[in-house]
C-alpha cells in the first residue's frame, strides 16, 4: 500500500471513529432522556438477556469453563468461593 493509501486510510478511520463517538454519546443522552421520563427497562432487559446467554454458554461449558469464569472474574477470591462452594456441597452430601 502506498504512503497515500495508508494516510487516506487512517484519515478515513479517525473520522469513523470519531462519528461513532459522536452517535455514541447521542445515544447515551437520549437513553438517559428517556430513562428519566420512563424508566430503563428496555435496556435492563437486554443486557440480562445478553449477560445471561452468556452466562449460559459458560456454564454449559462445563467444571473447566466455569472454574476459569469465576478465576478470571474474582482472581484469588475466586479459589475461596469456590472452595466454599465445595466444602459446603462435601457436607450436604
Amino acid at each position: 500500500m502506498s504512503k497515500n493509501a495508508k494516510r487516506r486510510l487512517k484519515e478515513i478511520q479517525a473520522k469513523q471513529a470519531r462519528a461513532d463517538g459522536d452517535r455514541f454519546e447521542s445515544l447515551v443522552q437520549w437513553a438517559e432522556d428517556c430513562a428519566s421520563e420512563t424508566g430503563s427497562e428496555g435496556l435492563d432487559g437486554l443486557v440480562h438477556d445478553l449477560k445471561s446467554s452468556e452466562a449460559s454458554g459458560i456454564n454449559n461449558g462445563g467444571v473447566r469453563g466455569q472454574v476459569e469464569y469465576i478465576i478470571e472474574k474474582l482472581g484469588d477470591g475466586g479459589y475461596k468461593r469456590i472452595e466454599g462452594i465445595l466444602n459446603t456441597a462435601r457436607k450436604v452430601s
